[in-house]
């Protein structure tokens, strides 16, 4: 019996040393990946560079176009500096064994969250989409934001899981969605409301007062165009495909984005895009609110992030582990309506593997199997938020 009642543990536990094992291998050059430079180049070149910045007093200077991360990415980048000098390894293996550590921990409470819920398939989802996105994962710091999102739905007081949310949007904004899950109830609400203030102001606010600079990032993001993994720029990459004179995919603020006709007018017209389809999303849970169950504290964040993504100016190949958390997260519930929309996602991440960064170069030179990838990445991604949104009003 104890035996019987330990097995889904067991099974979790053997599924992350063995899935974690070959990602990190694969990642540190142990195993063979042709894709590895193209993958690594963020943490090797670039978060290396701004440790070295970081740890000599202020924030990487604003011609560093690169740079578009709130101010508490700074300790993102200046630990695994530490860990590297402790552990006596470069920057770079450091780093991905931080990106480890938070995984493992992410799991432990996706655990912790299926047992007290009732399902496991959520903590399955996990082990399986985060090795579909290859080694690609512990290159990113992504994965600290994914236990941030962790956190927050383990946590039972609100303010804590308000904290938990905060701190994950003082990383990189998005774990912001969250504070839309929260009960309605005004006490809770409110707790939980402090609670993101107190992670997201406080820890930013700290971080400014010790390093001068750090509004640097607002420049970079606020000229940001269409990324060509992006949903919008679809349209763009076909015109280029028939009219390379006119359009056509090149470097600027640090991505590959589309550049042409129309495309300074679609490009900020998608946050407004972005702004009214979450009105919509609140006004419709809100006329459907006497249907909330648990599930829904998670699933209104992810149908929110759905939208954020598939309205995005860019879509970078890490941001999918935003929604794959998200959604392991509603598996654990035994009331959540999201089955279908999980089919999907996990089709979609596989699709994300064979776009970045297999098919990576090819996509920018406009080559029509990458285009038809991504394409269809893309059409999957806005099938998971239909169906997202469809099951988080459903009955059955």
């Amino acid at each position: 019996m104890y035996l019987r009642r330990l097995r889904p543990e067991v099974y979790a536990a053997a599924g992350w040393l063995v899935t974690r094992l070959a990602l990190y291998l694969t990642a540190s050059g142990h195993l063979p990946d042709p894709w590895r430079s193209e993958e690594s180049y963020d943490v090797s070149g670039a978060y290396r560079g701004w440790a070295h910045v970081l740890h000599g007093g202020h924030f990487p200077p604003t011609s560093d176009v690169f740079w578009q991360y709130p101010p508490a990415v700074a300790w993102v980048m200046l630990i695994p500096r530490h860990l590297a000098a402790w552990m006596g390894v470069d920057y770079a293996p450091a780093f991905m064994r931080f990106m480890l550590l938070a995984d493992l921990v992410t799991t432990i409470l996706l655990v912790v969250l299926a047992r007290r819920e009732g399902r496991w398939s959520g903590v399955f989802f996990w082990l399986v989409a985060i090795p579909l996105l290859g080694p690609m994962v512990l290159d990113r710091f992504d994965l600290l934001t994914a236990l941030a999102v962790a956190a927050f739905c383990v946590s039972r007081s609100p303010f804590v899981a308000g904290l938990f949310g905060g701190l994950g949007a003082a990383l990189k904004i998005w774990p912001a969605v969250l504070a839309l899950g929260v009960d309605w109830e005004r006490r809770r609400l409110i707790r939980s409301l402090l609670g993101f203030v107190a992670g997201a102001v406080v820890v930013t606010a700290a971080t400014m007062l010790m390093l001068p600079g750090g509004t640097g990032f607002l420049h970079a993001q606020k000229s940001r165009g269409l990324e060509i993994e992006s949903v919008a720029a679809f349209p763009f990459l076909l015109l280029e495909h028939a009219n390379p004179a006119r359009w056509h995919t090149g470097l600027a603020y640090g991505s590959i984005e589309v550049s042409g006709p129309g495309v300074r007018g679609v490009a900020p017209s998608m946050v407004w895009l972005t702004a009214a389809t979450l009105v919509a999303l609140v006004a419709t849970v809100w006329k459907y609110r006497s249907r909330r169950r648990p599930s829904w504290t998670v699933e209104i964040p992810l149908v929110a992030l759905l939208i954020l993504l598939v309205t995005s100016r860019v879509l970078s190949p890490q941001y999918m582990i935003w929604a794959v958390v998200l959604m392991a997260a509603c598996l654990c519930y035994r009331d959540h309506r999201q089955k279908y929309a999980a089919r999907y996602l996990l089709a979609a991440v596989a699709l994300t593997t064979l776009d970045y960064p297999i098919g990576f170069i090819d996509l920018y030179g406009n080559a029509p199997s990458a285009i038809e990838i991504v394409s269809l990445r893309n059409a999957l991604l806005i099938a998971v938020l239909v169906t997202a949104w469809y099951g988080l009003f459903s009955s059955s």
